[in-house]
């Protein structure tokens, strides 16, 4: 080999040995930012979670289901949580540890505990959070690699549950307007009231008051009528 091939064959060695060294370094670059912005190292997050008891959570899922009842446009089926939101809301509060307060399930938990999609979960999240139902934290933690990788991997969000102020205010207020079912109902009870009461005045009477009628004068010649027609009617 001559000197002139064998010094192209060192340089051909060297530039592999740089374009190696190059994809290492990118390698570890990329490897070492998969945690998600904003997360936090699992043994630093402190004061996150808080105590709730049993009556708060049922604050937050009844303040819950009137927003979103109240936010519904006429015709559509969902309000401002939608009946995703309102699912995982329940899913949450159902593993939520009373006592510390620690909620930390995986996505994929809540996806099997509410038949829904990992995707539909997320987007349901995303409007809880909008809401102030609930406050979000992302967390990682250490791998324990010493070499080339990762040191940090991504790991369960932390959840906290909230009564928001406006929701709060929305359990204060009266209960929205009953839907035409309940009205009808409403009015054939009253209805039924109304002819009760009637069947227990006197029979010359009951015709008049049916009647309705408004003019004073009117109903005074009706009833003097009735009366009249009554006590001339044969007894039984």
């Amino acid at each position: 080999m001559s000197a002139r091939t064998g010094s192209l064959a060192d340089g051909g060695r060297a530039v592999g040995d740089i374009v190696a060294s190059l994809l290492n370094r990118s390698g570890r670059r990329r490897t070492a930012s998969i945690v998600r912005r904003g997360s936090v190292l699992r043994a630093t997050l402190r004061g996150f979670f808080r105590a709730v008891d049993r009556r708060e959570v049922g604050l937050i899922l009844k303040a819950a289901e009137r927003l979103d009842n109240l936010t519904k446009a006429k015709g559509r089926r969902n309000g401002a949580l939608g009946y995703t939101g309102l699912k995982v809301l329940k899913a949450l509060l159902s593993l939520i540890d009373y006592r510390s307060g620690r909620l930390e399930p995986s996505y994929v938990a809540l996806a099997e505990r509410t038949k829904l999609s990992i995707s539909a979960v997320a987007e349901a999240l995303k409007r809880l959070v909008a809401s102030g139902f609930i406050v979000i934290q992302r967390r990682c933690e250490p791998t324990g690699n010493e070499g080339p990788g990762p040191r940090l991997r991504q790991i369960t969000n932390a959840y906290r549950v909230e009564l928001p102020a406006l929701a709060a205010k929305l359990l204060r207020t009266a209960p929205p307007a009953p839907s035409p079912d309940d009205a009808r109902h409403r009015r054939q009870e009253a209805r039924a009231e109304r002819e009760r009461m009637i069947g227990q005045l006197p029979a010359w009477q009951q015709p008049v008051v049916r009647a309705n009628v408004d003019d004073r004068s009117m109903a005074d010649v009706l009833e003097s009528l009735g009366r009249a027609v009554y006590a001339a009617e044969p007894s039984t």
